[in-house]
């Protein structure tokens, strides 16, 4: 089964501040409830793009800062 289920303007999932909706499912047979799911949802606005000559991950707009390291050996 596909669907999609419109959502005018909500609100954004954010790190500071988790927007969560709960979505319910339920599936019926000739009105008979037969199956149901809830879980929370959250909506982000996500991209890849150039910022200050680097390539780095937008989320709602705003760049994600990825702090790490890379480690690299040669064993013999």
């Amino acid at each position: 089964v596909d669907f999609s289920i419109p959502v005018n303007n909500p609100l954004l999932w954010l790190t500071d501040s988790p927007n969560l909706y709960l979505l319910n499912i339920k599936i019926m047979r000739n009105g008979v409830l037969i199956d149901e799911i809830s879980n929370n949802v959250g909506f982000i606005d996500y991209s890849i793009g150039k910022f200050q000559n680097s390539n780095l991950i937008f989320i709602n707009g705003k760049p994600l800062e990825i702090k790490g390291e890379e480690l690299n050996s040669i064993f013999n």
